[in-house]
Protein backbone atom coordinates (compact mmCIF):
# COMPACT_ATOMS: atom_id res chain seq x y z
CA UNK A 1 0.00 0.00 0.00
CA UNK A 2 2.77 2.24 0.64
CA UNK A 3 4.25 1.50 -2.33
CA UNK A 4 1.70 2.18 -4.20
CA UNK A 5 1.76 5.47 -2.79
CA UNK A 6 4.90 6.71 -3.36
CA UNK A 7 4.48 5.59 -7.26
CA UNK A 8 1.47 7.69 -7.52
CA UNK A 9 2.77 10.86 -5.49
CA UNK A 10 6.01 10.81 -7.54
CA UNK A 11 4.10 12.31 -10.87
CA UNK A 12 1.96 14.48 -9.21
CA UNK A 13 5.30 16.22 -8.71
CA UNK A 14 6.57 15.74 -11.64
CA UNK A 15 3.20 17.58 -13.03
CA UNK A 16 3.36 20.39 -10.59
CA UNK A 17 6.59 21.13 -11.33
CA UNK A 18 6.21 21.14 -15.76
CA UNK A 19 3.29 23.23 -15.20
CA UNK A 20 5.15 25.92 -13.41
CA UNK A 21 7.76 26.26 -16.25
CA UNK A 22 6.41 28.61 -18.77
CA UNK A 23 7.90 29.65 -22.25
CA UNK A 24 10.28 32.65 -22.49
CA UNK A 25 11.94 34.65 -25.24
CA UNK A 26 15.37 34.85 -24.92
CA UNK A 27 18.85 33.82 -26.36
CA UNK A 28 18.65 30.84 -24.29
CA UNK A 29 15.00 29.38 -25.43
CA UNK A 30 14.66 26.43 -27.08
CA UNK A 31 12.22 27.77 -29.10
CA UNK A 32 14.97 30.78 -30.69
CA UNK A 33 17.53 30.45 -33.01
CA UNK A 34 20.28 33.45 -33.62
CA UNK A 35 20.47 34.83 -37.10
CA UNK A 36 22.30 37.15 -38.91
CA UNK A 37 18.70 39.77 -39.45
CA UNK A 38 18.67 38.67 -35.15
CA UNK A 39 16.06 36.05 -32.81
CA UNK A 40 13.93 34.14 -34.59
CA UNK A 41 11.73 32.01 -32.31
CA UNK A 42 9.14 30.36 -33.68
CA UNK A 43 6.11 29.00 -31.50
CA UNK A 44 4.06 27.19 -34.12
CA UNK A 45 4.08 23.77 -31.79
CA UNK A 46 3.62 25.39 -28.67
CA UNK A 47 0.75 25.15 -26.96
CA UNK A 48 1.60 27.77 -24.07
CA UNK A 49 1.91 31.42 -23.39
CA UNK A 50 4.82 32.80 -23.83
CA UNK A 51 6.75 35.66 -22.20
CA UNK A 52 9.23 38.19 -22.91
CA UNK A 53 11.42 38.12 -20.06
CA UNK A 54 13.82 41.42 -20.22
CA UNK A 55 16.42 39.53 -17.63
CA UNK A 56 16.97 36.79 -20.41
CA UNK A 57 18.40 39.43 -22.91
CA UNK A 58 20.72 40.98 -20.39
CA UNK A 59 22.58 38.36 -19.81
CA UNK A 60 25.31 37.50 -21.43
CA UNK A 61 28.22 39.44 -23.37
CA UNK A 62 27.47 42.56 -25.34
CA UNK A 63 28.15 40.53 -28.85
CA UNK A 64 25.08 38.44 -27.88
CA UNK A 65 22.95 41.69 -26.87
CA UNK A 66 23.93 43.12 -30.47
CA UNK A 67 22.31 40.57 -32.08
CA UNK A 68 19.29 39.12 -29.63
CA UNK A 69 17.93 42.85 -29.97
CA UNK A 70 15.85 42.29 -32.97
CA UNK A 71 13.00 39.83 -32.05
CA UNK A 72 10.80 37.74 -34.59
CA UNK A 73 8.47 35.72 -33.12
CA UNK A 74 6.46 33.47 -35.15
CA UNK A 75 2.87 32.03 -33.85
CA UNK A 76 3.08 32.26 -30.33
CA UNK A 77 -0.47 31.60 -28.83
CA UNK A 78 -0.44 34.15 -26.27
CA UNK A 79 2.38 36.94 -26.03
CA UNK A 80 2.74 38.94 -22.78
CA UNK A 81 4.51 41.74 -23.67
CA UNK A 82 5.88 44.03 -20.86
CA UNK A 83 5.10 48.20 -21.93
CA UNK A 84 8.76 48.89 -21.87
CA UNK A 85 11.65 46.36 -22.93
CA UNK A 86 14.64 46.55 -23.65
CA UNK A 87 14.00 44.66 -27.44
CA UNK A 88 15.25 47.50 -29.72
CA UNK A 89 12.98 45.70 -32.38
CA UNK A 90 10.28 43.31 -32.58
CA UNK A 91 8.45 41.12 -34.87
CA UNK A 92 5.10 39.38 -34.43
CA UNK A 93 3.26 37.43 -36.60
CA UNK A 94 0.29 35.08 -36.62
CA UNK A 95 -0.16 35.53 -33.05
CA UNK A 96 -3.69 34.90 -31.55
CA UNK A 97 -3.34 37.28 -28.55
CA UNK A 98 -0.82 39.43 -27.51
CA UNK A 99 -1.79 41.10 -24.23
CA UNK A 100 0.61 44.34 -22.91
CA UNK A 101 1.80 44.49 -18.99
CA UNK A 102 3.15 47.23 -17.39
CA UNK A 103 5.54 45.06 -15.70
CA UNK A 104 8.97 46.93 -14.30
CA UNK A 105 11.39 46.15 -17.02
CA UNK A 106 14.99 45.28 -15.86
CA UNK A 107 17.10 48.57 -16.15
CA UNK A 108 20.89 48.32 -16.85
CA UNK A 109 23.32 50.41 -18.61
CA UNK A 110 22.72 48.08 -21.83
CA UNK A 111 19.14 47.78 -21.91
CA UNK A 112 17.41 50.21 -24.48
CA UNK A 113 13.38 50.88 -24.97
CA UNK A 114 11.64 49.02 -27.83
CA UNK A 115 11.99 51.71 -30.98
CA UNK A 116 9.87 49.79 -33.72
CA UNK A 117 7.13 46.81 -33.49
CA UNK A 118 5.85 45.15 -36.20
CA UNK A 119 2.55 43.32 -36.00
CA UNK A 120 1.19 41.04 -39.08
CA UNK A 121 -2.32 38.96 -38.53
CA UNK A 122 -2.32 39.07 -35.13
CA UNK A 123 -5.11 40.15 -32.06
CA UNK A 124 -3.27 42.83 -29.99
CA UNK A 125 -5.19 44.58 -26.66
CA UNK A 126 -2.55 47.37 -27.07
CA UNK A 127 0.93 49.11 -27.49
CA UNK A 128 3.80 49.47 -25.56
CA UNK A 129 4.48 53.43 -24.65
CA UNK A 130 8.02 53.17 -26.02
CA UNK A 131 7.51 52.50 -29.50
CA UNK A 132 8.72 55.05 -32.28
CA UNK A 133 8.17 53.05 -35.40
CA UNK A 134 4.63 51.14 -35.48
CA UNK A 135 3.42 48.95 -38.20
CA UNK A 136 0.35 46.83 -38.30
CA UNK A 137 -0.51 45.26 -41.19
CA UNK A 138 -4.11 43.23 -41.69
CA UNK A 139 -4.18 43.14 -37.46
CA UNK A 140 -7.04 43.93 -34.71
CA UNK A 141 -6.13 46.43 -32.02
CA UNK A 142 -8.40 47.15 -29.36
CA UNK A 143 -7.06 50.33 -27.64
CA UNK A 144 -4.45 52.31 -29.93
CA UNK A 145 -2.88 55.45 -27.94
CA UNK A 146 0.17 56.37 -30.16
CA UNK A 147 2.37 57.14 -27.26
CA UNK A 148 4.19 61.24 -27.37
CA UNK A 149 7.84 59.68 -28.70
CA UNK A 150 6.03 58.09 -31.75
CA UNK A 151 7.39 59.23 -35.02
CA UNK A 152 6.11 57.23 -37.75
CA UNK A 153 2.66 54.59 -37.63
CA UNK A 154 1.46 52.65 -40.29
CA UNK A 155 -1.84 50.85 -40.09
CA UNK A 156 -2.89 49.31 -43.00
CA UNK A 157 -6.03 46.77 -43.67
CA UNK A 158 -6.46 46.52 -40.07
CA UNK A 159 -9.54 47.07 -37.33
CA UNK A 160 -8.82 49.44 -34.74
CA UNK A 161 -11.86 49.90 -32.03
CA UNK A 162 -10.62 52.35 -30.38
CA UNK A 163 -8.08 55.31 -31.59
CA UNK A 164 -6.92 58.06 -29.62
CA UNK A 165 -3.68 60.13 -29.24
CA UNK A 166 -3.62 61.10 -25.30
CA UNK A 167 -0.74 63.19 -25.93
CA UNK A 168 -0.42 65.88 -28.52
CA UNK A 169 1.78 64.23 -31.67
CA UNK A 170 5.01 66.74 -33.07
CA UNK A 171 6.68 65.72 -35.58
CA UNK A 172 4.98 62.44 -36.31
CA UNK A 173 3.80 60.97 -39.14
CA UNK A 174 0.53 58.65 -39.42
CA UNK A 175 -0.79 56.71 -42.40
CA UNK A 176 -4.18 55.31 -42.20
CA UNK A 177 -4.81 53.24 -45.19
CA UNK A 178 -8.31 50.36 -45.95
CA UNK A 179 -8.57 50.36 -42.27
CA UNK A 180 -11.96 50.72 -40.05
CA UNK A 181 -12.08 52.55 -36.56
CA UNK A 182 -15.00 52.13 -34.53
CA UNK A 183 -14.29 55.16 -32.68
CA UNK A 184 -11.73 57.94 -32.91
CA UNK A 185 -12.26 59.25 -28.78
CA UNK A 186 -9.22 62.01 -29.17
CA UNK A 187 -6.45 63.30 -32.04
CA UNK A 188 -4.34 65.99 -31.12
CA UNK A 189 -1.27 67.48 -32.64
CA UNK A 190 1.05 70.53 -31.75
CA UNK A 191 3.22 71.06 -34.06
CA UNK A 192 4.65 69.30 -37.67
CA UNK A 193 2.47 66.59 -37.90
CA UNK A 194 1.00 64.81 -40.92
CA UNK A 195 -2.14 62.44 -40.48
CA UNK A 196 -3.62 60.98 -43.52
CA UNK A 197 -6.98 58.64 -43.98
CA UNK A 198 -7.07 56.77 -47.29
CA UNK A 199 -9.90 54.79 -47.68
CA UNK A 200 -10.66 54.67 -44.48
CA UNK A 201 -13.91 53.87 -42.67
CA UNK A 202 -14.62 55.58 -39.48
CA UNK A 203 -17.65 55.15 -37.50
CA UNK A 204 -17.82 57.83 -34.66
CA UNK A 205 -15.75 60.69 -34.14
CA UNK A 206 -15.71 63.39 -31.06
CA UNK A 207 -15.07 66.60 -32.64
CA UNK A 208 -14.91 68.52 -29.62
CA UNK A 209 -11.64 66.43 -28.83
CA UNK A 210 -9.74 66.93 -32.50
CA UNK A 211 -7.40 69.79 -32.28
CA UNK A 212 -4.63 70.60 -34.91
CA UNK A 213 -1.75 72.73 -34.13
CA UNK A 214 0.58 74.77 -36.39
CA UNK A 215 1.91 73.03 -39.20
CA UNK A 216 -0.12 70.12 -39.42
CA UNK A 217 -1.63 68.34 -42.15
CA UNK A 218 -4.85 66.11 -42.32
CA UNK A 219 -5.95 64.58 -45.21
CA UNK A 220 -8.94 62.36 -45.82
CA UNK A 221 -9.57 60.38 -49.29
CA UNK A 222 -12.14 58.32 -50.17
CA UNK A 223 -12.99 57.64 -46.58
CA UNK A 224 -16.13 57.84 -44.35
CA UNK A 225 -15.93 60.16 -41.85
CA UNK A 226 -18.86 60.52 -39.27
CA UNK A 227 -18.82 63.55 -36.74
CA UNK A 228 -20.57 62.99 -33.40
CA UNK A 229 -22.36 66.22 -32.05
CA UNK A 230 -21.08 68.61 -33.95
CA UNK A 231 -19.65 68.48 -38.05
CA UNK A 232 -17.56 71.46 -37.44
CA UNK A 233 -13.72 71.11 -37.39
CA UNK A 234 -11.96 74.11 -36.00
CA UNK A 235 -8.52 74.84 -37.24
CA UNK A 236 -6.07 77.55 -36.51
CA UNK A 237 -4.18 79.28 -38.77
CA UNK A 238 -0.98 77.39 -39.91
CA UNK A 239 -3.31 74.01 -40.74
CA UNK A 240 -4.04 72.35 -43.53
CA UNK A 241 -7.35 70.33 -44.58
CA UNK A 242 -7.78 68.07 -47.27
CA UNK A 243 -10.81 66.58 -48.02
CA UNK A 244 -11.44 64.47 -51.33
CA UNK A 245 -14.11 62.41 -51.50
CA UNK A 246 -14.99 61.79 -48.52
CA UNK A 247 -18.43 60.26 -47.10
CA UNK A 248 -20.21 62.30 -44.65
CA UNK A 249 -20.46 65.91 -43.89
CA UNK A 250 -17.52 67.70 -42.28
CA UNK A 251 -17.40 71.58 -42.63
CA UNK A 252 -14.28 73.32 -42.02
CA UNK A 253 -13.90 76.95 -39.87
CA UNK A 254 -11.06 78.76 -39.42
CA UNK A 255 -10.41 79.95 -35.82
CA UNK A 256 -7.37 82.42 -36.99
CA UNK A 257 -8.95 85.62 -35.61
CA UNK A 258 -11.19 84.55 -32.67
CA UNK A 259 -8.84 85.81 -29.96
CA UNK A 260 -9.21 89.07 -31.03
CA UNK A 261 -12.12 89.65 -33.13
CA UNK A 262 -14.12 86.50 -31.52
CA UNK A 263 -15.31 86.31 -35.36
CA UNK A 264 -15.30 83.08 -36.61
CA UNK A 265 -15.13 82.48 -40.29
CA UNK A 266 -16.95 79.54 -42.19
CA UNK A 267 -15.20 78.11 -44.97
CA UNK A 268 -17.33 75.96 -47.69
CA UNK A 269 -17.65 72.63 -46.95
CA UNK A 270 -15.80 70.27 -49.52
CA UNK A 271 -18.76 69.12 -51.55
CA UNK A 272 -20.35 72.33 -52.06
CA UNK A 273 -17.73 74.00 -54.54
CA UNK A 274 -17.84 73.24 -58.30
CA UNK A 275 -15.60 75.51 -59.88
CA UNK A 276 -15.54 73.49 -63.66
CA UNK A 277 -19.07 73.57 -64.01
CA UNK A 278 -19.39 77.40 -63.27
CA UNK A 279 -16.57 78.03 -65.45
CA UNK A 280 -18.31 76.07 -68.17
CA UNK A 281 -21.73 77.95 -67.59
CA UNK A 282 -20.18 81.37 -68.07
CA UNK A 283 -18.44 80.41 -71.38
CA UNK A 284 -21.82 79.22 -72.75
CA UNK A 285 -23.35 82.17 -71.78
CA UNK A 286 -20.52 84.75 -73.27
CA UNK A 287 -20.66 82.42 -76.46
CA UNK A 288 -24.31 82.89 -76.65
CA UNK A 289 -24.41 86.85 -75.55
CA UNK A 290 -21.63 87.03 -78.82
CA UNK A 291 -23.82 85.22 -81.09
CA UNK A 292 -26.43 87.42 -80.72
CA UNK A 293 -24.75 90.76 -80.81
CA UNK A 294 -22.71 88.98 -84.03
CA UNK A 295 -27.15 88.43 -85.49
CA UNK A 296 -27.76 92.37 -84.64
CA UNK A 297 -24.59 93.90 -86.74
CA UNK A 298 -24.81 91.34 -89.22
CA UNK A 299 -29.36 92.45 -89.84
CA UNK A 300 -28.22 96.15 -89.46
CA UNK A 301 -25.61 96.43 -91.70
CA UNK A 302 -28.06 94.22 -94.28
CA UNK A 303 -30.72 96.91 -93.50
CA UNK A 304 -28.43 99.85 -94.82
CA UNK A 305 -27.21 98.11 -97.89
CA UNK A 306 -30.73 97.68 -99.05
CA UNK A 307 -31.54 101.17 -98.54
CA UNK A 308 -28.56 102.44 -100.16
CA UNK A 309 -29.42 100.25 -103.12
CA UNK A 310 -33.40 101.24 -103.19
CA UNK A 311 -32.19 104.75 -103.07
CA UNK A 312 -29.56 104.67 -106.65
CA UNK A 313 -32.26 102.39 -108.57
CA UNK A 314 -34.97 105.44 -108.04
CA UNK A 315 -32.65 108.13 -108.75
CA UNK A 316 -31.38 106.26 -111.69
CA UNK A 317 -34.34 104.52 -113.07
CA UNK A 318 -37.13 106.38 -115.28
CA UNK A 319 -40.64 107.05 -113.50
CA UNK A 320 -42.33 104.91 -116.12
CA UNK A 321 -40.34 102.60 -115.18
CA UNK A 322 -40.85 102.88 -111.21
CA UNK A 323 -44.12 102.78 -111.70
CA UNK A 324 -44.33 99.38 -113.25
CA UNK A 325 -41.99 97.85 -110.66
CA UNK A 326 -43.37 99.86 -107.82
CA UNK A 327 -44.79 97.00 -105.77
CA UNK A 328 -47.76 100.21 -103.85
CA UNK A 329 -49.34 100.88 -107.77
CA UNK A 330 -52.77 99.43 -107.76
CA UNK A 331 -54.40 96.84 -110.86
CA UNK A 332 -55.87 99.37 -112.03
CA UNK A 333 -52.89 101.64 -112.66
CA UNK A 334 -50.79 98.55 -114.11
CA UNK A 335 -53.64 97.78 -116.49
CA UNK A 336 -53.93 100.93 -117.98
CA UNK A 337 -49.91 100.87 -118.58
CA UNK A 338 -50.82 97.64 -120.23
CA UNK A 339 -53.11 98.78 -122.31
CA UNK A 340 -51.38 102.25 -123.24
CA UNK A 341 -48.16 99.51 -124.47
CA UNK A 342 -50.91 97.74 -126.95
CA UNK A 343 -52.14 100.82 -128.01
CA UNK A 344 -48.97 102.74 -128.77
CA UNK A 345 -47.82 101.29 -131.66
CA UNK A 346 -50.88 101.25 -133.52
CA UNK A 347 -51.35 105.25 -132.94
CA UNK A 348 -47.30 105.81 -133.51
CA UNK A 349 -48.16 104.34 -137.21
CA UNK A 350 -50.88 105.81 -138.22
CA UNK A 351 -49.78 109.02 -136.94
CA UNK A 352 -46.88 108.40 -139.21
CA UNK A 353 -48.76 107.62 -142.04
CA UNK A 354 -50.37 110.81 -141.62
CA UNK A 355 -47.39 112.76 -141.61
CA UNK A 356 -45.64 111.15 -144.64
CA UNK A 357 -48.70 111.47 -147.20
CA UNK A 358 -48.92 115.40 -145.96
CA UNK A 359 -45.42 115.71 -146.24
CA UNK A 360 -45.10 113.99 -149.59
CA UNK A 361 -48.58 116.26 -150.52
CA UNK A 362 -46.83 119.55 -150.22
CA UNK A 363 -43.54 118.31 -151.61
CA UNK A 364 -45.18 117.81 -154.97
CA UNK A 365 -47.16 120.73 -155.00
CA UNK A 366 -44.15 122.85 -154.47
CA UNK A 367 -42.21 120.90 -157.13
CA UNK A 368 -45.35 122.22 -159.52
CA UNK A 369 -45.08 125.70 -158.93
CA UNK A 370 -41.36 124.77 -159.69
CA UNK A 371 -42.21 123.79 -162.61
CA UNK A 372 -44.21 126.37 -164.15
CA UNK A 373 -42.00 129.19 -162.91
CA UNK A 374 -39.13 127.52 -164.99
CA UNK A 375 -41.50 127.14 -168.31
CA UNK A 376 -42.18 131.17 -168.26
CA UNK A 377 -38.43 131.44 -167.63
CA UNK A 378 -37.54 129.61 -170.40
CA UNK A 379 -40.27 131.41 -173.16
CA UNK A 380 -39.13 134.80 -172.10
CA UNK A 381 -35.37 134.10 -172.62
CA UNK A 382 -34.96 131.73 -175.72
CA UNK A 383 -31.52 132.17 -176.39
CA UNK A 384 -30.15 131.58 -173.05
CA UNK A 385 -28.90 127.99 -172.82
CA UNK A 386 -31.69 125.48 -172.15
CA UNK A 387 -31.01 124.55 -167.81
CA UNK A 388 -32.07 121.56 -166.95
CA UNK A 389 -33.98 121.14 -163.64
CA UNK A 390 -32.28 120.13 -160.63
CA UNK A 391 -32.74 116.40 -159.65
CA UNK A 392 -31.68 116.67 -156.39
CA UNK A 393 -35.33 118.38 -155.26
CA UNK A 394 -36.93 115.52 -156.51
CA UNK A 395 -34.76 113.04 -154.36
CA UNK A 396 -35.68 115.62 -151.37
CA UNK A 397 -38.85 113.69 -150.20
CA UNK A 398 -37.26 110.44 -150.22
CA UNK A 399 -34.25 111.30 -148.62
CA UNK A 400 -36.73 113.20 -146.13
CA UNK A 401 -38.90 109.92 -145.69
CA UNK A 402 -36.06 107.66 -144.91
CA UNK A 403 -34.44 110.55 -142.60
CA UNK A 404 -38.08 110.53 -140.73
CA UNK A 405 -38.78 106.69 -140.61
CA UNK A 406 -35.28 106.29 -139.06
CA UNK A 407 -36.02 108.53 -136.89
CA UNK A 408 -39.06 107.17 -135.62
CA UNK A 409 -37.88 103.66 -135.61
CA UNK A 410 -34.84 104.75 -133.10
CA UNK A 411 -37.30 106.22 -131.19
CA UNK A 412 -39.35 103.45 -131.14
CA UNK A 413 -36.72 100.98 -130.23
CA UNK A 414 -35.81 103.35 -127.34
CA UNK A 415 -39.21 103.07 -126.10
CA UNK A 416 -39.65 99.99 -126.59
CA UNK A 417 -36.27 99.15 -124.33
CA UNK A 418 -37.50 101.67 -121.37
CA UNK A 419 -40.39 99.36 -121.73
CA UNK A 420 -38.74 96.24 -120.99
CA UNK A 421 -37.08 97.49 -118.50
Amino acid sequence: MMAMVLTVAAPTKINTSSSSSRLVVGPKSPYCRSQESGLVCNFTDAQEPVYVQDSLFVEGKRADLSTSRKVEMISPPILHLPDVTCVEKMSIRNTYLVLVTEDKATKTESCTHLQELLIFNSTVTSIPSSVTHLTVVSSKVTYLDLPLCIQRASLINSHIKFFRTSSPLRDAVVNVASCTIDHIEELRTSANAMIHFLTTNITSVRMENVKLGQNTTLDIRESGFMPINSPELGISSGVKVILNNMKGKLTVIQLAAAKKTNAIQHLPAHHTTYYLVGFIICLVLLIVLFCIVVCFKCIKYGKNIVEKGNGVCMHSQPRKRDKIKSPTHTKLESEQLLEERKTLPAAESQHRNTEISSFTGSNLNKEGERRSHSVEAVGDDDQQQPQTPPHTSLHTPSSNKQTYLSDSVRKRAQYSKQLKF
